[in-house]
């Protein structure tokens, strides 16, 4: 048999995109793919988008109590939490817009876990 890929070996890791305001989802997911097409990730990183109610046109004020809120927070580190218990060694966060916002309120339960790149 032929010998795996030198890269399988290496620990997996999550490259999670969390999109701004006004972005669908469909949306969200083909700039991730293309900038994993373009960037040439290795395949260790898996692409995923954190999607969230990133609001329309006439709601930008509910969308960013969203973005800040608690309920949000949980749900972006719950999905983190359940990464890592899957095997996902490290994770790249890659937030635009308001989707910097989401990262907000989780910020200080993330910080123990930060490393520096």
């Amino acid at each position: 048999g032929g010998s795996a890929p030198a890269e399988a070996a290496e620990a997996a890791e999550g490259l999670v995109f969390i999109p701004g305001y006004n972005t669908s989802l469909h949306w969200s997911l083909v700039r991730v793919g293309q900038m994993v097409a373009q960037a040439r990730l290795p395949f260790r990183i898996t692409p995923l988008v954190f999607s969230w109610p990133g609001g329309q046109t006439i709601s930008y004020h509910l969308a960013r109590r969203a973005a800040l809120s608690a309920w949000m927070a949980a749900d972006l580190l719950s999905m983190l939490q359940a990464m890592h218990a899957a095997g996902v060694a490290a994770v790249h966060l890659l937030a635009h817009s308001m989707g910097a916002m989401v990262l907000h309120t989780p910020a200080p339960a993330l910080a123990p876990t930060l490393a520096p790149p």
